[in-house]
């Protein structure tokens, strides 16, 4: 449900200035800041938890993981 959340957030602070005439890009100003931010600590999140089960995971599957 958090993952989910996020993303709609990232997906709502993408179009609060779409049609603004001063943009350069979708990752310009505070908006972009945030979106940048987000992403950051998503992918913060996903390799603290890869690092943590990596030790739980058995020596036969470690092939596969």
């Amino acid at each position: 449900m958090l993952v989910i959340m996020v993303h709609v957030m990232c997906g709502a602070l993408s179009y609060i200035d779409q049609d603004a005439h001063h943009k350069y890009h979708d990752f310009h100003g505070w908006v972009g800041c945030a979106l940048v931010l987000i992403k950051f600590i998503i992918a913060g999140i996903f390799a603290w938890f890869a690092a943590y089960n990596n030790e739980k995971i058995k020596k036969q599957a470690k092939p596969f993981f």
